[in-house]
């Protein structure tokens, strides 16, 4: 058996492993052989699934909560699937201390399967092209991450609601660290009721200069929910989506922002709600509330979608 024969591994909750495979052949072949983890922790199938018959279903050690193990599976004597890490993470686990210490400070874990849990900030996340945030309670530095994803989140979510992604592998998409659904991800509500914001923190363009920046600090606030302040609107374009490119992930349009404020530096700012349409050059914007995303690396923007998280000073007079 190669390598490509298990298409994907990755934790279903802390203490169950679902291994894909690529036909029911090699499901079949795998169950009859043995399964085990490379790195000795308990595993025991627990069965075929008629319903999914190229998936085997492990019951495995949980880890510990401080501890962030990555394993493969091993069918008889052969390693034979992807590294993944053992169980549900948060954001900050994966990318906390598993970040490259030199620019474009990428995730050393790149390549590895994963399923994470967390609250979205953006009531089904879709920043158009597939972007859904998810952040910790706390919010600041390190505390979110993006996942790449045109599955539907569950019809009874409620903004700033924990929710997993289980199967998505690790990915430095253009500076931005991403858990990227590749076919076999799958969403559901972790059990926690909905719940307050984090407080944004405070931010100004000079800490996302549009001109792009190899600071570690912009790079800790990426998928981290910010607020700016006092700004002032330099120019403001409508972009629609390429009708005939259907290569192009756009699907939704934007007003694109170039901001300044107190800090005299400028920066970006993609914006999907009905109010951003209304900005023009020379307007101000008292709160502007978001998520940056790395367009390229060193090139954070700050993306948003939601009506309460933009507040112009027209609007704050009344």
């Amino acid at each position: 058996m190669s390598r490509s024969r298990i298409v994907a591994t990755f934790p279903s909750d802390d203490h169950t492993l679902v291994v894909l495979f690529a036909s029911p052949d090699d499901a079949a072949w795998a169950d009859d052989a043995g399964v085990q983890l490379l790195s000795g922790r308990l595993a025991k199938a627990q069965g075929r699934n008629r319903d999914s018959p190229t998936e085997i279903v492990l019951a495995v050690e949980a880890p510990q909560r401080d501890e962030l193990v990555v394993d493969q599976v091993v069918v008889g004597d052969r390693v034979v699937g992807p590294r993944f890490v053992h169980g549900v993470r948060s954001p900050m686990e994966l990318k906390v201390p598993h970040t490259e210490a030199r620019f474009p400070y990428g995730p050393t874990l790149a390549g590895v399967h994963v399923s994470v849990a967390c609250c979205t900030g953006c009531n089904g996340g879709i920043h158009d092209r597939g972007l859904v945030v998810l952040n910790t309670h706390t919010g600041g530095g390190w505390s979110g991450i993006w996942v790449r994803s045109d599955i539907d989140m569950p019809s009874d979510y409620a903004r700033w609601q924990k929710v997993a992604f289980l199967g998505g592998v690790l990915r430095d998409d253009s500076g931005s660290t991403t858990v990227s659904d590749e076919g076999w991800m799958r969403v559901r509500l972790a059990g926690e009721e909905p719940h307050d914001a984090p407080a944004p923190t405070p931010v100004s363009a000079a800490d996302f200069p549009a001109e792009g920046t190899r600071s570690l600090l912009a790079r800790s606030l990426e998928a981290s929910y910010v607020e700016l302040v006092d700004a002032r609107v330099i120019d403001a374009r409508r972009v629609e989506p390429p009708e005939a490119d259907r290569s192009s992930s756009m699907r939704l349009p934007r007003m694109e922002l170039r901001l300044t404020d107190d800090s005299g530096a400028e920066s970006v700012a993609w914006l999907y709600q009905a109010s951003a349409f209304e900005l023009a050059s020379g307007g101000r914007i008292a709160r502007l509330r978001g998520f940056l995303h790395a367009e390229a690396p060193g090139l954070y923007v700050l993306l948003g979608d939601k009506e309460e998280d933009l507040l112009t000073n027209e609007i704050r007079s009344h």
